[in-house]
């Protein structure tokens, strides 16, 4: 039995490709086993042309299914596609596994794409991973292996333009020196029905690691384009994001002075942006989907004219609503539930909780299918009320967030159960886009976390899981934001620093790899701290539940008078638009860098520069040696301003740009 091998860079292993799992056809929640190749060795049959393998398993028992892969080769590429016909009466095919896919990972690094990024190069400590695709612990669907020193990898991805679900799995025996990957598709495969699975394509490329990334971008582009960013939200230098009324009711801010409190607080610090989180009459995280402003922090007229006063400061205002869930306590989930709710495959409601204090009852949710119309003609009017109440956009919370879910209602536009999850939501908010770049083609629409399916709609991410910054959903050591950055270096994200204050490595981290700055005011002591007050900091945030600030990192942003600093920062921003707002980011190619701290990334501009920002990360001076080939260095800036001569060290926990000309990116 054959072990097929790609340039010694990928191998398939025949006799383990493939996985099926089944349902009865009539009652989806009842399993009835599965079928591998593994064991139906005897039923294969080989058939082998010119760039072309064909292997087809006929088979009868268990049960009577054929699976046909075709492998179409290159020099440098196989596409490897999958057609399984289900011949039985009364089975479904749930799921099928491509497996047997060997990767060689001696000396090399595993790039994967959870949340903005992660490179993985300790093998032997490497947990399993096993991620859904598209959620925010997998945005894109491929993953990469890097060797050092520029000598190229092997890039493995599904090529689906409608990006239906998958599981993406990789194990690695580190005494073998592989990694094992896996795909599993959802193509529920009714009786009598032949489903093609899109392609997988292998690629060995040469170079660096970038290459495999734009070799996917390429394909991207090919059957679709990134959603076109208005001006205001591509020069937004970064949002602060308050929540108005808590899941308990308790008030941090009104509508009749608050929004005019945050408006000074962001002006003050050089953000462009304010997020209004829990204006609603549930506050935030209660009684979702209604968005009715709340009478205890003022009428409507007043929120209207609160954000009016805002915009009129220079400011924008972006609302907030959920797009994924619904309060079982609400008026919308006794009246509309039974039409909106996911369906699980035993005829059960999906439900889940949220407790934002230790002293709170949950609150039970129910989650909605975006398949559903009901669904969506309530999201729709949540877009058409903000730009009514005069927000420049609305954020819909958790659709780039959360995993497949399979969903049996019969009157949604799903024909498979997953589509709800995959293609629906897509589907949902290019029809909220659309709608509201009729009324306003200035009008945003965000999300939290990218995914690529969205990349497509969406104007604005909010920065949530692995990669997004320096905070608590990241691991300093695998981290990886170059990921998502270089392959998409339009899109628009926040970091993700759920702090009021700034912490200066954060901010510097976030610029520095192109994220939009943010602060988080979520709990009456941030409140607090933002006023300049002091706190008992034994007792601060003793009742929050959940992710509450990290207080040591509080503390230091009080002693470093984070406030000036930030302002100074996002004026260094805007005085070099040109590379972090409109320029493209390069991660570390086109430089060379030595230091045991400095770290530095890469842009170039329209103009043809290159722009390099350099961060230390350490509370003490650095040194660093920085070439560019056929370049000169024209211009040297700070957040404190510009530095003459040549630079060869850093202050402590200090970012500088250094400007070199033109073509000097080859």
């Amino acid at each position: 039995m054959q072990q097929l091998s790609l340039n010694n860079r990928f191998r398939l292993d025949l006799p383990n490709a493939w996985e099926m799992t089944f349902t009865s056809a009539k009652h989806p929640a009842q399993s009835k086993g599965g079928l591998q190749a593994c064991d139906v060795a005897d039923a294969l049959r080989v058939d082998e042309a010119v760039n072309q393998h064909t292997y087809t398993w006929q088979v009868t028992q268990p049960a009577s299914m054929t699976v046909v892969i075709t492998i179409h080769q290159r020099l440098d590429q196989w596409e490897l596609t999958v057609a399984i016909t289900n011949h039985s009466d009364d089975l479904t095919v749930h799921d099928f596994k491509l497996t047997g896919m060997q990767l060689p990972c001696k000396d090399t690094a595993l790039l994967f794409p959870q949340g903005a990024g992660r490179r993985v190069t300790d093998f032997a400590q490497m947990p399993a991973i096993k991620e859904c695709y598209p959620s925010h612990r997998c945005s894109m669907p491929w993953l990469m292996v890097d060797r050092p020193q520029d000598q190229g990898g092997v890039y493995v991805g599904v090529h689906d333009p409608q990006d239906q679900c998958m599981d993406i799995a990789i194990t690695a025996d580190a005494s073998a020196h592989h990694l094992n990957a896996s795909f599993t598709r959802f193509p529920f495969i009714a009786p009598g029905q032949t489903v093609t699975l899109p392609p997988v394509v292998i690629k060995a490329y040469e170079g660096y690691w970038s290459n495999g990334a734009k070799f996917y971008r390429s394909w991207f582009d090919s059957v679709g384009k990134v959603a076109s960013i208005p001006t205001w939200m591509r020069e937004n230098s970064g949002w602060l994001l308050a929540i108005l009324k808590q899941q308990n009711e308790s008030v941090n801010y009104d509508y009749l002075t608050g929004i005019d409190e945050l408006a000074d607080l962001a002006i003050a610090r050089g953000l462009t942006t304010l997020g209004l989180f829990g204006w609603t009459v549930g506050g935030h995280d209660r009684l979702y989907p209604h968005y009715d402003p709340c009478p205890a922090l003022g009428s409507r007229d007043a929120l209207k004219a609160a954000i009016k006063r805002a915009r009129d400061r220079g400011l924008r205002v972006i609302l907030y609503a959920n797009g994924v869930i619904m309060d079982v306590a609400t008026p919308f989930y006794r009246q509309h539930g039974k039409d909106a709710c996911n369906i699980m495959p035993d005829g059960r409601v999906n439900l889940s909780q949220i407790n934002k204090f230790n002293d709170g009852t949950p609150v039970i949710y129910a989650t909605a299918c975006p398949g559903s119309p009901t669904w969506r003609k309530q999201m729709l009017s949540l877009a058409v009320q903000a730009q009514e109440l005069g927000a420049d956009g609305l954020l819909y919370d958790q659709i780039g967030v959360y995993g497949r879910h399979e969903c049996h209602h019969p009157g949604h536009n799903h024909a498979n159960p997953m589509d709800g999850y995959a293609t629906g939501r897509v589907e949902m908010i290019r029809e909220i886009a659309a709608h509201m770049k009729a009324i306003d083609e200035n009008f945003i629409i965000a999300t939290e976390s990218f995914i690529v399916p969205m990349a497509r709609e969406l104007h604005m991410i909010h920065g949530f899981g692995y990669g997004y910054g320096l905070s608590h959903y990241s691991s300093g050591t695998e981290r990886f934001p170059d990921l998502l950055r270089l392959t998409f270096p339009e899109v628009v994200s926040t970091n993700r620093i759920p702090q009021p204050l700034m912490d200066r490595n954060v901010a510097h981290d976030a610029l520095m790899h192109g994220f939009r700055q943010e602060l988080e005011i979520r709990y009456l002591d941030d409140v607090a701290l933002s006023r300049g007050q002091t706190l008992d900091w034994d007792e601060a945030y003793s009742n929050a539940a959940g992710s509450p600030p990290k207080k040591q990192m509080l503390l230091e942003a009080v002693e470093a008078d984070e406030k000036n600093e930030m302002a100074k920062l996002m004026a260094f921003a805007q005085r070099h638009s040109d590379v972090f707002y409109h320029g493209t980011y390069q991660s570390d190619i086109g430089f060379t860098l030595k230091s045991d701290c400095v770290q530095a990334r890469a842009y170039t501009t329209r103009d043809g520069e290159l722009a390099i920002v350099l961060m230390n990360p350490d509370k003490q001076v650095a040194s660093f040696e920085l070439s560019v080939t056929d370049a000169k260095c024209f211009m040297v800036d700070t957040p404190n301003g510009s530095l003459a001569g040549v630079v060869q060290c850093l202050e402590p926990l200090s970012l500088c740009l250094m400007k070199f000309t033109k073509n000097a990116l080859k």
